[in-house]
């Protein structure tokens, strides 16, 4: 019941920008904070990060395809390992249904690929859920 106290916080933009008539931008830029005490020591270990996203997506008939560029850089400096800034590219399919859309995602860490020459690979599922549609 009684654990070290965390504190975490986030504001963000986000905005939708038409194409054309089926693609749609969408891009989120914003600011997050994060502070973990250190069991070793009597304080804080801190982390700022300007996390953002730019997505294109297009809605098809039965499927909507989206490319997304997302990252979470890290603006102060951490111990190695902690805090490190990520960066990925994905290319998403989801079937269009009324109320359901699930969906997969495929893609890529740009960090290893950048600095080392290595791939590694990102993927999961999507499950989208709509009340009013």
């Amino acid at each position: 019941a009684f654990r070290d106290e965390a504190f975490s916080g986030s504001a963000l933009l986000n905005g939708r920008f038409e194409v054309g008539r089926r693609t749609t931008l969408r891009l989120r830029v914003g600011l997050t904070y994060a502070s973990v005490p250190v069991d070793t020591t009597n304080s804080n270990e801190d982390d700022w990060r300007l996390p953002y996203s730019a997505q294109l997506w297009r809605d098809g008939e039965q499927w909507m395809t989206g490319l997304s560029i997302v990252g979470r850089p890290a603006l102060a400096d951490s111990a190695p390992d902690v805090g490190r800034s990520t960066h990925r590219a994905v290319l998403s399919f989801m079937l269009d249904g009324d109320r359901v859309q699930p969906g997969l995602l495929v893609g890529a860490g740009l960090d290893p690929l950048v600095n080392d020459g290595e791939l590694v690979p990102v993927g999961g599922v999507t499950l989208s859920i709509s009340y009013k549609r």
